[in-house]
């Protein structure tokens, strides 16, 4: 099984595409994405390493460093995005989520992702959109 920090260290299996990979600590799904470039460039995206800048998956990283290091990535070559979000309800994708997990309090640090009345994966996307 990958690690993120496999994935940004560009271990084999991870690069071209289409893919779906989903990043998770154990039976905790935070996110549920699709690249057709690789995942090590969509999650160094997510970081904001490159690409369009961070986004509430690579807050969430960065907030649970050094232990996120250690954070599953799993690949599946081809699959199908909105089916994986249906099944596996990430607690940070907003679309296609509207059952998703909340994110649980041993990952909530910082001020972004404090318990709201809201669901997280709206709150996330709200603050993605600079909507309060």
């Amino acid at each position: 099984m990958l690690t993120i920090r496999d994935v940004l260290q560009g271990d084999a299996g991870i690069e071209g595409g289409p893919l779906i990979y989903v990043v998770r600590d154990g039976e905790v799904v935070f996110y549920v994405g699709y690249t057709a470039t690789g995942a090590r460039f969509r999650i160094g995206e997510h970081l904001g390493l490159w690409g369009r800048g961070d986004s509430p998956l690579g807050r969430l990283v960065r907030a649970n460093e050094p232990e996120s290091d250690a954070w599953q990535v799993n690949i599946i070559p081809g699959g199908d995005e909105a089916k994986m979000i249906r099944e596996l309800h990430p607690c940070l994708n907003a679309a296609l989520n509207l059952q998703g997990a909340d994110l649980p309090d041993r990952y909530r640090k910082g001020p972004e992702f404090e318990r709201t009345q809201e669901h997280p994966c709206w709150q996330a996307m709200a603050n993605e959109l600079g909507v309060s």
